[in-house]
C-alpha cells in the first residue's frame, strides 16, 4: 500500500492475507490507544484470518502523542471524519479499490467516526467494536444516530466485570430497534 502524502495519516499499518484478499478493512482506534494497540492487532488478524486486508491509521493528536509522548485530547468529531475520509478516498483513487470492497469500522471513537462517514463513500459496510452510545457521563443522551442508515451494522459491547455479573452470562443486557433493524446486545 502506497504511504500517503497528501492526508493527515502519515503511514497505515497493513495486515493482508496470503492470498488476493476479498476486500479492504479500515480500522480506526479509540480514544485512548492508538492503531499498534493489542486489542486492534487481534481484530487485524482475525480478519486477515478471513481473507481480508486491514489497513489500521493513527488520528492526528494520536500521532502527536506517539512522537511528543506528552497526552493530548482527541480531535474533534469533524477532523475525525475528515482524516476518516481522506483513508478511504485514499484507497479509492491511489489503491483503486472501488467503495463496495471497502468496509469501515473502529473501535468506539473509531466506530462513531466510521459510521458516520459511510453513507458519504458508499462503502460495503460498517463495523463497530464498543459503539460509543451515549458520550462519557451522559447515560441519558443518545448518539446511535449515525446507525440509523446502516442496515449492515455490527454491534460488539464489551462491558464490565461488575455489570456482566449483575446482568448474568448470556442475558440481554438491552434491545433497542434502529429503524427496521433490531439490536440485542448480550453478555458472552
Amino acid at each position: 500500500m502506497q504511504k500517503p502524502t497528501h492526508i493527515a495519516v502519515k503511514e497505515f499499518l497493513v495486515n493482508s492475507p496470503e492470498k488476493s484478499p476479498k476486500g479492504i478493512f479500515l480500522l480506526a482506534h479509540g480514544a485512548g490507544r492508538g492503531a499498534a494497540s493489542p486489542f486492534l492487532e487481534t481484530v487485524a488478524q482475525g480478519a486477515v484470518n478471513s481473507g481480508v486486508r486491514v489497513v489500521r491509521f493513527n488520528f492526528p493528536y494520536m500521532e502527536g502523542m506517539l512522537q511528543t509522548g506528552k497526552k493530548k485530547p482527541p480531535n474533534s468529531g469533524k477532523i475525525l471524519r475528515k482524516c476518516f475520509s481522506d483513508v478511504v478516498l485514499h484507497c479509492i483513487e491511489s489503491e483503486q479499490v472501488p467503495s463496495k470492497n471497502i468496509i469501515v469500522g473502529g473501535k468506539s471513537m473509531g466506530a462513531r467516526a466510521a459510521s458516520m462517514i459511510a453513507d458519504k463513500h458508499q462503502v460495503g459496510g460498517v463495523v463497530c467494536l464498543s459503539y460509543p452510545f451515549h458520550p462519557p457521563q451522559e447515560t441519558g443522551t443518545t448518539s446511535y444516530h449515525a446507525l440509523t442508515n446502516h442496515s449492515d451494522a455490527h454491534v460488539d459491547m464489551p462491558g464490565r466485570k461488575r455489570s456482566q455479573r449483575q446482568a448474568g452470562r448470556g442475558s440481554t443486557v438491552f434491545t433497542f430497534e434502529i429503524d427496521s433493524v433490531s439490536l440485542a446486545c448480550r453478555w458472552r
